[in-house]
């Protein structure tokens, strides 16, 4: 389940929770799993895997992850991510 903390008043925002509580309310499974692309600049591909989103604080995105992983060493050497969110 996603915890949403003061979160941002934005339009975006504001759709994607709604879109979660429609999803909650409908019993849809696994609606904390995002899909996290990366850049690793060594062999110039995208990376992607599943991790739970756990917190939405403000317009901060938060998912636990192992700091010492291929993923957050991509975080570090190449800022921009995408992020693929399934909710019917």
């Amino acid at each position: 389940m996603i915890n949403f903390i003061d979160l941002n008043s934005s339009k975006p925002y504001q759709v994607f929770e709604d879109l979660y509580k429609n999803a909650l309310e409908n019993e849809q499974d696994n609606i904390d799993a995002i899909c996290i692309s990366s850049y690793d600049k060594d062999s110039s591909e995208v990376n992607s895997r599943y991790v739970n989103l756990k917190y939405i604080k403000d317009n901060k995105w938060i998912f636990f992850t192992n700091y010492d992983s291929p993923k957050n060493q991509e975080f570090k050497t190449h800022s921009q991510i995408s992020c693929i969110f399934f909710l019917a």
